[in-house]
């Protein structure tokens, strides 16, 4: 492996302490330098005690999240940037090109089309349907 340090943020990690482990497990594997750094809101989730270190970030609910996320990123030489919750994925997938031209960081989300497809029930199964891709057919209760 080659010297670069690989530093890695995961986001609001909570209870995340296996997928935290992987990821730790596969950068010794691999040989990889850097820190598997994890973030939430509290220092006492179960999961900030797995990684190499544990920092707090804004919430998506606070003012100043994504500039939160940019300061870490820019503080810790974050090169992969991963979030945990599903609830982070719209905001982060319209702020993706900003956090990234503004740090070293790799944003490992999918573009915003994709996440607002796949977060919404009745878009995925007309994407799927669109695609011919094998589906179960949509019931909607009428109220």
């Amino acid at each position: 492996m080659n010297d670069k340090e690989i530093n890695v943020l995961i986001s609001t990690v909570h209870n995340s302490v296996e997928f935290v482990k992987e990821f730790k497990m596969a950068k010794e594997m691999l040989n990889i330098k850097g820190k598997i750094i994890t973030s939430d809101l509290r220092d006492d989730v179960p999961a900030a005690f797995v990684g190499d270190k544990h920092i707090n970030l804004k919430t998506i609910d606070d003012e100043g999240y994504i500039d939160s996320i940019i300061e870490a990123c820019n503080r810790e030489n974050i090169s992969a940037f991963i979030p945990v919750v599903d609830k982070e994925l719209k905001i982060l997938s319209k702020n993706k090109k900003n956090i990234e031209d503004n740090t070293s960081a790799k944003v490992m989300i999918s573009d915003e089309d994709v996440i607002n497809i796949t977060r919404d029930k009745v878009k995925t199964y007309k994407f799927l349907k669109k695609m011919d891709l094998i589906h179960l057919e949509l019931l909607v209760r009428k109220i």
